[in-house]
């Protein structure tokens, strides 16, 4: 990989060195048969304005790369996307029933969610950070009770994109606890089954503002004391997403501006994130197309392609990417080609 860094020697270039997010998408790119030029940040005095990499192939440019790190997108939806998806919720139920001329069936509170009747919770979004303290509260409850002696590993699914409150975290400890009790009895609970060793069942209660607390526990009797892990499923930040695409195309244009005197190349966005896009949006993909319609390709009309990977992992060559390509009338494409790696997605828009 080149370096343009080293043009510059007498500058300070700490904020030139590359983090992991972008040593992987480098490592990425060099088996793609491509030639990886580091950008300087320090280029011009402006800092910022410069995206990570300059991609070329046979000394010709092919396009500039930007690489965001989105640890905070797992979190609940903001106060906008909150009343728009309600909104379009709704609309889409509408559409549905009229199709198969039957009426639509829905309980009260959830008409005065669509209609915007319930207000956005004051509470806020839930984060990460915030789950591991739940976590860590309901082991500190659950080590004081004889539950804890019992041989078992429960595995808690989160699906709450709200603040979980105190009361809330004790309610749901004492249904628990309850739960493991007559597993280790060699008991069902109701509603839950069993198959092949393991108890599932759902914990779900609605909440004042319209949504529900909606848990989903595994249990398997293994080891010689309960142990609990938890993982948290908390939907996709659009909101940080749109922000990071927008400053990346600002990098990039003023880049291609300063530098390419009016040759304009492709122009791609990598984003790392925490939750996995194709598992968040499995049962409804065009629901993924216009959520990065609205919030990418409106708002940074300039970028050709953003492509979405989940967490760095240890084969750096071989990132699995769900690639967008974004290209409109004024913008290049970018080839194909370039993520065609075997286990990359790729989606025209």
């Amino acid at each position: 990989m080149q370096r343009e860094c080293d043009k510059y020697l007498h500058l300070n270039h700490e904020s030139c060195k590359l983090n992991q997010a972008e040593s992987a998408v480098a490592t990425f790119f060099e088996s793609r048969g491509l030639s990886v030029e580091r950008l300087c940040a320090r280029w011009l005095s402006e800092k910022g304005l410069s995206p990570d990499f300059r991609m070329s192939r046979d000394n010709q440019p092919l396009f500039l790369c930007e690489v965001k790190l989105i640890w905070s997108s797992t979190a609940a939806l903001p106060e906008g996307d909150w009343h728009y998806n309600n909104t379009e919720e709704y609309r889409r139920l509408i559409e549905e029933s009229e199709k198969q001329k039957v009426p639509l069936l829905a309980l009260p509170d959830q008409i005065a969610l669509w209609k915007g009747e319930i207000p956005y919770p004051a509470e806020g979004r839930n984060t990460k950070q915030k789950e591991r303290g739940y976590e860590e509260k309901i082991k500190q409850i659950l080590n004081k009770l004889p539950v804890a002696l019992l041989p078992l590993e429960v595995t808690l699914h989160r699906h709450d994109p709200f603040i979980w409150r105190d009361e809330e975290i004790q309610a749901f400890v004492i249904d628990l606890v309850e739960k493991l009790e007559l597993i280790g009895s060699g008991q069902i609970p109701h509603d839950w089954y069993c198959d092949f060793g393991t108890y599932s069942g759902h914990y779900r209660q609605p909440r004042d503002h319209g949504r529900f607390i909606h848990n989903f526990i595994r249990v398997q009797k293994r080891g010689d004391h309960l142990v609990l892990n938890s993982i948290s499923h908390l939907g996709i930040n659009w909101q940080k997403i749109e922000k990071d695409c927008r400053e990346a195309q600002r990098q990039i244009r003023f880049r291609l501006y300063q530098e390419h005197g009016g040759q304009d190349l492709a122009r791609v966005v990598v984003l790392f994130i925490e939750e996995d896009l194709i598992y968040e949006y499995l049962p409804d993909l065009d629901k993924l197309k216009d959520q990065i319609k609205r919030h990418i390709q409106t708002k940074s009309p300039d970028l050709s392609a953003v492509a979405f990977c989940n967490p760095i992992v240890s084969d750096l060559a071989n990132l699995r990417f769900i690639v967008f390509h974004l290209a409109q009338e004024h913008t290049l494409s970018l080839p194909k080609s370039i993520f065609d790696n075997g286990v990359s997605i790729q989606i025209d828009l």
